[in-house]
């Protein structure tokens, strides 16, 4: 196509995106350091991954793995770190910089893989995405992952256009690595792998679709010895496994997408769209002046695109688990850079207008961003620094739900004991094999219970730290239940953390002389997945109020 026939002129539309690319680099970069100097702590997932990559030994960390989400890499990964640059939360955060950081290059280097140019489109929907800037930077293996993937994917293209024995070599090991930091990241090989053989197969090369398939092999063998972890976790995973609704599975999407820039879900949604019907009508069609390389472009993006959509939907859903916004950060960034070949290759007149849409959204959406990423993880770490100055030897420390045990524990070293509802024995990763022996107790809290009736009993004070659930005015607090699995609620730990909360509230309450929220310094914004209240109960009720009480 002529270059008059679209509105900025090839040699000039160039050098305006590469400028708009760059310019969105250091938007995207000022944002990434805004996370790092604000995000603080690590929350109790990133504390969880810490706990156990850094276990004394790497016997402990295969062994227990299958208590974490994720395969042997990203552990490793940390392990490495944590000997090379020490063990301060700055330090993390600076390997979770580095890690974000990686993603976009990924995605600039599958661009000039398939199509030359700058990513701009792929920019766009990702660099100033506070999904990506937040939960990519976060120490779990969401973003190394995600990284990992893309990699593999242009060694995929570069696997099916220029085939060698090396090319092989340099794919396989990215599939193998890729799958072995991400579960999830099998659903997204098998997409990839679908691209290249569609682009095999329109070439008629049998030999490059045979290595194509070899690949995906042999990143499913490297799982093999995982295969025994994946069954172990099973017998406690279904503590978690509630099954997934279209309700719940459309708000955390639409959270990944579009929090918070709800116009961003029009965005990502139309770029979808367009790019799968341009594409089919591209293919269908291809103009004179395509290339053959554009033409593979599009199409391996083209069939990998709705392959990663299915098989991760699949995945989510198969998995049964309450889904999150960071879970879908894998199908985000591989999605994204589908969309940008496909809209790159399709049509010279859209160039012109891409540049255009692409600039407006990344200058609205950057400043719609910053103050998400300026707002720490948790606050666990404040409120620990303030019990350490407050409580005393013989106060009690109650930590509600369990699984912020993880985060407390990597905090708090006060003088007062502590303990998590039910008490738990290790609290340096997510003990869900813990806490289900506890499920299957009956009255799992009878024993905190009662040291905290002794502790107020003496005078001394009961501090209750997270999310504390209250009984209505004039409620009796709720009755024991049978064990799990036997009562109405099967295994289901929420329903019976919140039954032990209510009694745990209740219990301080009417036993505490007094009982009031503890105001602690301001720390600015916290976001919503760790910012715990703390609370506290000081002395025994006269008998004469107690009676008054109920007692």
């Amino acid at each position: 196509m002529s270059e008059g026939s679209s509105i900025i002129p090839a040699r000039h539309r160039y050098r305006l995106e590469l400028v708009m690319v760059m310019a969105t680099v250091i938007l995207s970069g000022w944002l990434h350091l805004s996370n790092l100097r604000h995000a603080g702590g690590l929350w109790r997932d990133e504390a969880g991954s810490i706990g156990l990559a850094t276990l004394p030994t790497l016997t402990e960390v295969w062994q227990l793995q299958a208590r974490d989400s994720f395969p042997i890499l990203f552990p490793l990964v940390i392990r490495t770190w944590n000997t090379v640059a020490g063990t301060d939360d700055l330090r993390w955060r600076c390997l979770g910089l580095i890690v974000g950081a990686g993603i976009l290059v990924a995605v600039w280097q599958h661009r000039r893989s398939l199509v030359g140019g700058v990513p701009l489109i792929a920019f766009a929907l990702l660099a100033v995405n506070p999904t990506i800037v937040r939960w990519g930077d976060a120490l779990r293996a969401y973003g190394l992952g995600s990284g990992l993937m893309i990699l593999t994917l242009t060694q995929l293209w570069r696997l099916t256009t220029r085939p060698s024995r090396m090319q092989f070599v340099l794919t396989a090991l990215a599939a193998i690595a890729s799958v072995q930091c991400l579960y999830q990241n099998c659903f997204l090989l098998l997409a990839g792998c679908a691209g290249a053989a569609a682009v095999a197969i329109g070439r008629r090369n049998w030999r490059s679709l045979g290595t194509i398939l070899l690949v995906g092999l042999v990143a499913a063998v490297s799982l093999l010895p995982c295969s025994g972890l994946v069954r172990e976790s099973g017998d406690w995973w279904m503590l978690e496994q509630r099954g997934m609704t279209l309700e719940r599975l459309g708000q955390t999407l639409s959270a990944a997408v579009g929090d918070p820039l709800p116009g961003f879900v029009w965005f990502w949604s139309g770029a979808l769209v367009l790019a799968i019907g341009t594409g089919i009508r591209f293919l269908a069609s291809p103009s004179k002046t395509a290339s053959p390389e554009s033409i593979d472009a599009c199409r391996f993006s083209l069939t990998a695109l709705p392959a990663a959509i299915l098989c991760y939907l699949a995945f989510v859903w198969l998995a049964k688990l309450p889904t999150q916004p960071w879970y879908w950060l894998p199908l985000l960034i591989f999605g994204a850079v589908c969309i940008d070949v496909i809209l790159t290759t399709v049509d010279e007149r859209f160039q012109s207008i891409r540049v255009v849409i692409a600039g407006a959204v990344v200058l609205w959406s950057c400043f719609q961003t910053a103050p998400t990423v300026q707002c720490r993880q948790t606050n666990v770490d404040l409120v620990a620094s303030h019990l350490e100055a407050t409580v005393a030897a013989d106060d009690l420390v109650i930590v509600h739900p369990w699984y912020l045990g993880v985060s407390f524990s990597r905090y708090y070293h006060g003088r007062a004991p502590w303990s998590t509802l039910p008490p738990l024995t290790d609290h340096r990763f997510h003990r869900y094999d813990l806490l289900k022996a506890q499920l299957a107790r009956a009255n799992p809290g009878a024993e905190l219970f009662n040291r905290t009736r002794q502790t107020l009993a003496g005078g001394r004070r009961v501090w209750l730290v997270g999310y504390l659930p209250f009984l209505p005015p004039g409620e009796s607090a709720p009755p024991d239940l049978p064990p799990a699995p036997d009562s109405e609620l099967g295994w289901n730990e929420n329903a019976y953390s919140t039954i032990w909360g209510l009694q745990l509230t209740d219990l301080v309450q009417r036993h505490a002389a007094d009982f009031s929220t503890v105001k602690l310094a301001d720390t600015g914004c916290v976001g919503g997945f760790e910012d715990v209240a703390v609370y506290v109960g000081t002395g025994a009720k006269s008998s004469a109020s107690s009676a008054t009480n109920g007692q």
